[in-house]
């Protein structure tokens, strides 16, 4: 076994801690904004009058804001300051911009790192900032767990955010979740890893309002019987604003969980709702270093470092009690885990999911058998494979799933992409659904045993869909790039 590090990581920036002082320095000057009452159309608290001017720099982070919007950050932090815990230095992580609104992930610090700036574990808070645009160009906006934030929250669009995921968005609104999950956060039937570091306060232990927050680390490597390379909502959850993305790896926040290690997706931002067994996203594989995580582990294998904030945590039926220390163990009935050892999941896999993998009677492939070549790797430890061939389409297959179970209506696809002999960065797969085809391109040189998701489309569920992909890629056979086929996975929304 593999042993699995993680905690956050020493991001890749190149400058040092002099440089930043400088930087800091002239930061300050830049922000040092005196705040007082000013004329703005939204007369919200934090906007009414004079508020005493709280010593903080902005240091670079993840995601570069513009000079008005960072201004914004900076007054609505200083007007937070009654609220938030002190913090010399603030950093951006994550931003969502969409139709003049802004929801801004900070991170808070009290400690720089000599070599790599910022990391997610020396944060005091993580936390969100809303903004909205005004006619001017400029920015106003308010903190989270303030009236100001609340009150501004309650002027977004429903499109941009729903209103069961504003409530869930907004601490003031929100109720305390429970601790109980009815599944990991993995597919059921299979088994994951439980890290051999235990119960552990990495990343978390001096963040404001994550003080008493715990995780865990749940590791595999998608060999056949462990959990494959796809995290799903253990429960009807928010993103709650604090998003880290690095560029390498996200880490998101709920009201009750924190997920960490995640590949970045189109699922990840500030608002999105989840509802219990929803596809979160697949894992960062092997070992990488960043400001939002870092993992010392094999080629291949991934963890998610899942975050807690309560005394005792349920899922799945198995009960994790860290007040037993770090060596504590997940309890099922006469059943326990301790550190270093597998989880069987029994629950967990939306009950709604078709997978037709390469081996399976779904499954045809076309074209010379000369050029189908195969491998003891991947989804149930089989795939084929061949070169790319330019635009002329030689060699291809189909995936058709059965779908009569669950009926005709929205299914999302996704595919499954192995380690090896999957390079080619332009890899077409067609839908073909209700006498329509769409296409959707994906690099499969990036990813590595993890899900890739193709889109959502409606199925009648009628036996003739289906989807299919070929080695015409566009990519010249000179290029020597082979296209990957796998499973194929089609889960009811």
């Amino acid at each position: 076994m593999t042993e699995t590090n993680c905690t956050t990581s020493p991001t890749r920036r190149t400058w040092v801690l002099a440089g930043a002082l400088t930087l800091i320095a002239g930061l300050s000057a830049l922000f040092a904004l005196p705040v007082h009452a000013a004329d703005r159309s939204l007369s919200i608290t934090a906007l009414r009058g004079p508020a005493a001017e709280v010593p903080f720099s902005m240091v670079p982070g993840t995601v570069e804001l513009d000079p008005s919007m960072e201004a914004a950050v900076h007054l609505a932090l200083n007007d937070a300051h009654g609220v938030l815990p002190a913090s010399t230095w603030f950093s951006v992580s994550g931003l969502r911009d969409e139709d003049g609104w802004a929801f801004i992930s900070v991170v808070g610090l009290n400690r720089l790192d000599p070599e790599v700036g910022w990391r997610l574990d020396d944060a005091t808070w993580w936390g969100l900032v809303l903004l909205r645009e005004l006619g001017d160009g400029s920015w106003e906006g308010g903190v989270e767990g303030t009236r100001d934030f609340s009150d501004l929250l309650a002027e977004v669009p429903d499109d941009l955010v729903s209103a069961r995921g504003k409530r869930l968005l907004d601490p003031l609104q929100r109720t305390q979740p429970a601790a109980t999950y009815t599944r990991f956060p993995f597919t059921g039937g299979t088994s994951i890893y439980y890290g051999t570091k235990g119960v552990h306060t990495a990343d978390y232990s001096s963040m404001w309002g994550t003080g008493t927050w715990k995780a865990v680390d749940l590791w595999s490597d998608g060999a056949t019987g462990h959990s494959p390379n796809a995290v799903y909502a253990a429960a009807t959850e928010s993103i709650t604003g604090a998003v880290c993305n690095d560029g390498l790896s996200v880490a998101i926040k709920t009201p009750g969980l924190i997920y960490a290690h995640l590949l970045n997706n189109s699922n990840l931002y500030t608002g999105k709702t989840f509802n219990v067994n929803d596809y979160i996203g697949a894992l960062k594989t092997g070992s990488f270093s960043a400001s939002c995580g870092y993992a010392s582990q094999a080629t291949g294998s991934f963890h998610l470092h899942w975050g807690f904030p309560y005394a005792a945590i349920t899922a799945d039926g198995w009960t994790l009690d860290p007040a037993q220390g770090t060596s504590a163990p997940w309890v099922k009935g006469s059943e326990q885990r301790v550190p270093g050892t597998w989880i069987p999941l029994s629950g967990g896999t939306s009950t709604k999911e078709v997978i037709v993998d390469d081996n399976t009677s779904g499954f045809t492939k076309y074209g010379s058998s000369a050029y189908w070549y195969q491998a003891s790797i991947g989804y149930g430890s089989h795939m084929w494979w061949t070169y790319v061939n330019g635009t002329t389409k030689s060699n291809y297959a189909q995936w058709k799933p059965v779908l009569s179970t669950y009926g005709s209506g929205n299914y999302t696809v996704h595919a499954y992409i192995p380690c090896n002999y999957a390079t080619s960065q332009a890899a077409k797969y067609r839908i073909y659904h209700q006498g329509t085809s769409h296409y959707y391109t994906i690099n499969q040189n990036n990813l590595c045993n993890a899900w890739a998701s193709l889109g959502t489309y409606s199925f009648s569920a009628n036996g003739t869909e289906y989807v299919e992909l070929s080695d015409a890629t566009g990519e010249a056979p000179i290029s020597g790039r082979m296209l990957g086929f796998d499973a194929v996975k089609f889960v009811k929304q």
